[in-house]
C-alpha cells in the first residue's frame, strides 16, 4: 500500500502543473497589457484581452483555493505518525514548489527583460533609420535650393547683361537719329540757299543779256540746268564745307563724297564746283611748292561778298 504522503504529492503534481500553466497565461496577458504591447491592439482587441485576464485571474484564484482546500482536508486525515514521517518529505515538496516558482519567475522575468531589450533595439533601430531619412531628405532639399538659387542667380545677370546691352542699343539708336535729324536740318538749308544762289545766278545772267547790244546777234544765255544726281551732289558737298569752315580740296570732298556715291569722279566735281562760282568758291593758300586749293561753301553769304 502505497504512503499517505506520496498519494499526497500524486495528487498535487496535476494542481501544480495546472495552476504554472494558468500562472503563464496570466503572465503574458499581464504583459500584453503594458503600454508598449498594448498600443498595437485595436479597441474590439483590448476589449477581449481584458475579459481574457479576468477569467483567467478567476480560474487561478479558484484553482488556487480549490488545491488549499484539498491539501488542509489531506493533512487533517493524516494521523499523526504519518504526518511526523512525511513532514520532511512534505517540507521538500514544498521547498521544491518555491524553488520551482523561483526559477519560473526568473525565467519570466528574464523573457520580459529580452521582450524589452528588443524592442529597444527596434526602436533604436528605427530611430536610426528615421535620423538617415531625414539627413537624405535635408540634403535633397538643400541641393534642390542651391540649385534653384544658382539658376536664379545665372537668370538675373542674364537679365542684367540683357538690359545694359538694351540700353546702350538704345543710346546709340537716339544719338544716330540726332546726327540724322541734324543732317537732314542742315541739308534742308544748304538746299533752300543752293536753289536761291542758282535762282540769283539765272537773274543776273538774264540781265546780263539784256543789257548787250541788240546788233549782236548773240546766242540765248545758257540755263543753269541741274539735274537730280547734280542736285544730291550739290547738297552733299555743300553740307560737308558747312562744317568746313576753312574749306577742303578736291580730293578731300571726293573722298567723302565717295563712300555715299562709288561712281563719283573727281573730274565729275570739279566742273560741278566750277559751275557755281556764286554758291562754291576756289580760294588759294601757301606759296609755290606748297600752294593749295580749298574751296569754300558761300550760300549764306550776300551776293555783293561773294563776287568781291
Amino acid at each position: 500500500m502505497m504512503p499517505s504522503t506520496e498519494i499526497s504529492g500524486s495528487k498535487d503534481k496535476p494542481w501544480i502543473f495546472l495552476l504554472f500553466k494558468v500562472d503563464q497565461i496570466d503572465r503574458v496577458f499581464s504583459a500584453s497589457c503594458k503600454q508598449r504591447a498594448w498600443d498595437h491592439f485595436s479597441k474590439a482587441q483590448r476589449k477581449n484581452i481584458d475579459l481574457w485576464r479576468k477569467q483567467c485571474q478567476e480560474i487561478k484564484a479558484s484553482n488556487l483555493e480549490e488545491f488549499l482546500s484539498d491539501r488542509q482536508e489531506d493533512e487533517m486525515e493524516m494521523s499523526d505518525s504519518e504526518e511526523a514521517a512525511s513532514a520532511p518529505k512534505r517540507q521538500k515538496t514544498e521547498e521544491n514548489l518555491v524553488t520551482q516558482a523561483q526559477m519560473h519567475a526568473q525565467t519570466m522575468q528574464l523573457h520580459n527583460l529580452r521582450e524589452d531589450n528588443d524592442q529597444l533595439t527596434c526602436q533604436v533601430d528605427a530611430y536610426k533609420n528615421e535620423n538617415e531619412v531625414l539627413k537624405s531628405e535635408h540634403t535633397e532639399a538643400m541641393t534642390y535650393k542651391d540649385n534653384q538659387l544658382r539658376t536664379i542667380q545665372a537668370a538675373m545677370e542674364a537679365m542684367q547683361k540683357q538690359m545694359l546691352e538694351d540700353q546702350q542699343k538704345l543710346k546709340d539708336t537716339l544719338e544716330q537719329m540726332e546726327k540724322m535729324r541734324f543732317s537732314a536740318e542742315v541739308a534742308s538749308r544748304i538746299e533752300s540757299a543752293t536753289s536761291a544762289a542758282i535762282a540769283r545766278e539765272e537773274s543776273k545772267a538774264l540781265a546780263a543779256e539784256e543789257k548787250k547790244s541788240s546788233s549782236v546777234e548773240m546766242a540765248p544765255p545758257e540755263k543753269a540746268e541741274i539735274s537730280e544726281r547734280e542736285a544730291k551732289l550739290i547738297g552733299l558737298i555743300a553740307t560737308f564745307l558747312h562744317v568746313h569752315p576753312f574749306g577742303a580740296g578736291t580730293d578731300y570732298i571726293w573722298s567723302y563724297l565717295q563712300r555715299l556715291m562709288p561712281d563719283i569722279k573727281s573730274r565729275e566735281i570739279e566742273e560741278l564746283l566750277q559751275r557755281l562760282p556764286s554758291v562754291f568758291v576756289q580760294k588759294f593758300s601757301g606759296v609755290g611748292a606748297s600752294i593749295e586749293r580749298r574751296w569754300n561753301f558761300t550760300g549764306y553769304e550776300s551776293s555783293g561778298a561773294a563776287n568781291s
